[in-house]
């Protein structure tokens, strides 16, 4: 198994899927990554959370963001700061590459349901509900074909880089076949918060503090597990 070295400003592609790397520690990528064992059917529960600290580095926060951490902060402590500061990128950054890889996805989709600014055609509901049962049953096959329908409509739209977060959350990014290329541990988290920073921004500016501030909202409620995954059951 062989993982991508990817580097900022780095171009990534699987398929038809692009997406451009900004991620500032790319070591801890690396170093991160080493600890792994390969197990693409890990579960969300068993990944290592960051502290505060670690989060400031991995995540891409503005100078302002930066300036009002504390080394006493808890990641939970540090997004409310961010919020009332208004610094609601940087929030949604933290959030975003703090909450393990599938609540982060949960989060990403409920985000593209809550705040969309128009109404979700047939293909963007049949992307969402593709990486539900992904959600549902993390399997190798669910992944994959999230990531083929996504593809199918030429990613052009925020449902389909939340399956594209689904697919980057663990396996391989290459075709199947072909030797594999382990996505950067961060990745999922980076095209999670560029998807929820995407919709917060899309429409009226007016109304875009609202926008962020549901996302934010919901992301709390993933994060305390008051918005729980979608079981298998359901």
């Amino acid at each position: 198994t062989k993982e991508a070295s990817i580097m900022d400003g780095d171009e990534i592609a699987a398929g038809h899927s692009k997406f451009v790397a900004t991620s500032r520690h790319l070591a801890r990528q690396q170093e991160s990554a080493s600890e792994e064992d390969g197990d693409a059917s890990e579960t969300a529960e068993t990944e290592t959370r960051p502290t505060a600290e670690e989060l400031c580095e991995i995540a891409p926060l503005k100078d302002a963001a930066l300036a009002l951490f504390r080394p006493e902060l808890t990641p939970e402590q540090f997004v409310e700061l961010l919020i009332t500061n208004k610094l609601y990128v940087d929030a949604i950054k933290i959030l975003a590459y703090y909450l393990p890889k599938q609540e982060a996805i949960w989060w990403c989709l409920r985000g593209v349901e809550s705040v969309s600014t128009h109404e979700l055609g047939e293909q963007e509901t049949s992307v969402l509900d593709a990486t539900t049962r992904w959600l549902k049953d993390p399997s190798e096959q669910t992944r994959r074909s999230a990531r083929t329908i996504a593809e199918d409509m030429n990613l052009d739209n925020a449902a389909c880089y939340v399956a594209a977060s689904a697919f980057y959350s663990e396996g391989s990014m290459a075709p199947e076949g072909l030797p594999d290329v382990t996505p950067a541990p961060t990745l999922t988290g980076q095209v999670v918060a560029a998807t929820l920073g995407f919709l917060a921004a899309d429409g009226d500016p007016a109304s875009a503090e609202e926008r962020y501030l549901e996302l934010l909202r919901l992301g709390k409620e993933v994060l305390d597990g008051s918005l729980a995954l979608p079981s298998a059951e359901e």
